[in-house]
């Protein structure tokens, strides 16, 4: 859910009528910078930042936002403990890639930065030095700001304050895009080029991409070749088979795999198996889609193939963890039908595996093509403790209150929300009935690729109706 964070001004004056600070001074826009530079050469133990843009350019070492950048890696240096919230860039913004450079840099420098979560957007501009000093105001760390825009700032020098700051600031969910990967199986990229992947999507071999991940897993564990029947029964869904039927099933996917798609060597008697396709680059695919349990039978085909294609996608794109396709596209490159991709994604979406940003709808008098969606990948969870958190839900709120928010969720592709689920039975309570059937008459009048139609909105529209 889309949701702006910033730190008003009306705290700020809060906090002076309080009498919290011990200084309050007022910093206009072109002395911003040397305040800036002055205070975090004082740091003695910490310095925080949060900004909505840090616009960096590497080869411009002379600018004011890269001595900025230069004099926070110093404090570094010299022992400060040094954070970097930033704001997560926007495909559709003008300021696309807006504080990636700044990303990087820091990054490589070994200092803590992270990007806010997507579904946030992180207005705040704010330095807080040693848990007692704040900068705060309107400028960014860009140079129009520094040297062209009327901005206005305040330093207080105040712990209160300082504290306060720094609590809204960690409140701010937030990611760290080029973090780790979790541990996984190691899926060849070649899997996906040379097109196995998508013949498995088209041919409808839903089991033969099981087996296929289930071996994966195996061999990766350092386990025997041996294939153990019952235990990939189970995987398979088949466990509930006579052992005579699950092992011809068994038997007949193990040979698709080897005769149709040349993916593994195959030994009969005994049942063993090895893999044979090799790929200099892989696909990484987490430990808790084999782990957890269920996944593997609570996504449909479609769902599997493009979640895989998500997990490709996600690394490679200089956007990461975001990456954007064109529909088209994506079934182009990976040889299924623009309608197979858009039903994979569409269940990732309701399942809460993948966060989606439509662009915004084009003007009438604008013949530019729109730009493709942005989608962000939201790690696997437990099937069995959502199912648990989504029946206390509906024994709290009751069963009818829980369908009708259950189908709004669903409305706006979101049938897996549970915080918006329980957001929407609270605003049915204090809003009432009619006011969320009125919010979802508006929404589902809208086009499936609106933007708006989303749960953030749908809650906006439910607090309007009501208003109004």
């Amino acid at each position: 859910m889309k949701r702006v964070v910033g730190i008003l001004w009306s705290l700020v004056l809060f906090w002076g009528v309080r009498g919290w600070a011990v200084e309050v001074r007022y910093v206009a826009a072109r002395d911003y910078f040397s305040t800036a530079m002055a205070e975090i050469a004082n740091a003695r133990r910490s310095v925080t930042v949060c900004l909505y843009l840090f616009s960096l350019r590497t080869n411009q070492s002379q600018s004011a936002v890269f001595q900025l950048a230069e004099a926070l890696a110093q404090a570094h240096g010299r022992g400060v403990s040094v954070e970097v919230l930033l704001d997560a860039e926007e495909i559709h913004d003008a300021l696309e890639g807006k504080n990636r450079a700044a990303h990087d840099f820091f990054r490589s420098r070994g200092i803590p930065v992270f990007y806010d979560y997507t579904a946030t957007i992180t207005h705040t501009k704010a330095l807080v030095i040693d848990n007692e000093t704040v900068l705060l105001g309107s400028s960014n760390w860009s140079g129009s700001a520094m040297h062209n825009n009327e901005e206005g700032n305040l330093l207080v020098r105040s712990t209160d304050v300082a504290r306060d700051t720094l609590r809204a600031i960690r409140a701010i969910p937030r990611q760290e895009p080029l973090s780790p990967e979790p541990p996984g199986v190691s899926l060849p990229l070649a899997f996906l080029t040379n097109g196995v992947l998508g013949r498995m999507g088209n041919r409808g071999d839903e089991r033969a991409l099981d087996t296929y991940l289930y071996i994966l897993h195996q061999e990766q564990k350092g386990g025997s070749p041996l294939v153990d029947r019952s235990d990939l029964a189970q995987w398979l869904g088949i466990g509930y088979m006579s052992s005579y039927s699950s092992r011809r099933q068994i038997m007949k996917t193990l040979r698709k795999l080897r005769d149709r798609y040349g993916l593994i060597q195959l030994d009969e008697k005994p049942l063993a198996v090895r893999t044979l396709l090799r790929s200099s680059e892989t696909v990484n695919v987490p430990l808790d889609y084999f782990t957890l349990g269920g996944w593997n039978r609570d996504l449909s085909l479609a769902g599997k193939v493009v979640w895989i294609i998500n997990l490709a996608e996600s690394p490679r794109s200089p956007l990461r963890p975001r990456w954007s396709g064109g529909q088209e596209r994506l079934a182009e490159r990976h040889g299924v039908s623009a309608w197979f991709v858009r039903q994979g994604l569409l269940e990732l979406r309701r399942k809460n595996l993948l966060e989606v940003e439509h662009a915004p709808l084009p003007s009438p008098d604008n013949d530019r093509p729109r730009s493709p969606a942005i989608y962000t990948p939201n790690a696997l969870y437990n099937l069995a403790s959502w199912e648990q958190k989504r029946a206390a839900l509906e024994t709290q709120y009751g069963n009818d209150k829980f369908k009708r928010a259950q189908a709004a969720a669903t409305l706006v592709y979101e049938d897996r929300d549970l915080k918006g689920i329980e957001e929407l039975m609270v605003l049915e309570t204090t809003r009432g009935v009619k006011a969320v059937r009125q919010a979802c008459a508006i929404l589902g009048a809208k086009k499936p690729d609106n933007p708006k139609r989303c749960m953030a909105y749908l809650l906006a529209t439910v607090r309007k109706v009501q208003g109004e």
